[in-house]
């Protein structure tokens, strides 16, 4: 028998799907779908949302991305591993902070195909030996480190690299790559992003769609 909790997250999947409300632009007459803000279940928001948070990382410009993944037997995404993750991560960035002052960062939580745990991150520092990152990586509490530059092409020099660590935005709880503890946070970004796009009272529900 269904449960309660899959019923509404059935109603919320179909009436985000069948588009139920639309908003128009009161300064162009254009006309967008509603999005039911469900984005943790419903896969068409928490794909826009993605895609928007990518829109505002590409507008800064970012020198390396990091692969930081927690040791064996502290990789598995339980309460106590999370505060762990997070917990080494303040420490790296206090140590970072002593030789890049002022750096910026944008860090997102996955979970790997082998249910591994690790952070993805994007940072500003323009430079760093990676024996010296994996030196301070390790004493902070981390496993593996794995480093590369955001300029991975001439067309989209750091573009490629935003969409593949912001993917875990896209995942919802149906997901087994979604399936995130309560509260768990996904993301955070330190850096001067410009939000992108025009400012939300232009756009009015005005079309109900049956």
């Amino acid at each position: 028998m269904e449960s309660h909790h899959g019923k509404r997250q059935k109603v919320l999947l179909e009436r985000c799907a069948a588009n139920s409300l639309r908003l128009t632009n009161i300064l162009t007459g254009q006309q967008i779908y509603a999005f039911c803000q469900r984005r943790k279940i419903c896969r068409r928001c928490a794909e826009y949302y993605r895609y928007c948070v990518a829109r505002r990382l590409n507008t800064v410009e970012w020198r390396a991305h990091v692969v930081l993944t927690m040791k064996p037997g502290e990789d598995s995404p339980t309460p106590c591993n999370l505060r762990h993750q997070a917990t080494c991560w303040q420490t790296l960035v206090s140590q970072l902070r002593k030789q890049f002052p002022g750096f910026y960062y944008a860090w997102f939580r996955e979970i790997g195909s082998g249910g591994r745990l690790h952070l993805h991150v994007l940072w500003s520092i323009p430079s760093i030996e990676k024996n010296l990152l994996c030196s301070m990586a390790t004493q902070a509490g981390f496993g593996h480190v794995n480093i590369q530059s955001t300029r991975t092409s001439v067309d989209k020099p750091q573009l490629a690299i935003i969409n593949y660590v912001t993917k875990s935005l896209a995942k919802i709880s149906s997901d087994r790559e979604g399936a995130w503890l309560r509260g768990t946070r996904r993301h955070q970004i330190s850096a001067p992003v410009e939000r992108q796009g025009p400012p939300r009272r232009v756009w009015l529900p005005t079309v109900r769609v049956p």
